[in-house]
């Protein structure tokens, strides 16, 4: 987790398939670190670009509700972007 930070609301997730069902609120923040990750929900984290991380999904395990909002937010980026302008 991160905190304290402020949270910008950015849109509400659902995702389904045939295994699981997640609903969520996707926001963004600056954050310069520690990154405390729960070792009981996230196996690993790394930064790389998001181009990358949706070839990677393509090889290895990820989170299907996770690519896509990252999807979204790819193609949402004009409007993120002036979000975090907004922040910073």
């Amino acid at each position: 987790g991160v905190g304290p930070v402020k949270l910008n609301v950015l849109f509400d997730q659902y995702y389904e398939d045939q295994e699981n069902r997640v609903w969520g609120r996707i926001f963004t923040c600056v954050h310069e670190g520690p990154f405390i990750l729960q070792p009981e929900e996230v196996e690993e984290g790394r930064f790389i670009l998001p181009s990358n991380a949706l070839d990677d999904s393509k090889l290895e395990p990820f989170t299907p509700d996770g690519i896509l909002v990252l999807e979204k937010l790819l193609a949402r980026k004009e409007e993120i972007s002036a979000v975090a302008e907004q922040v910073c």
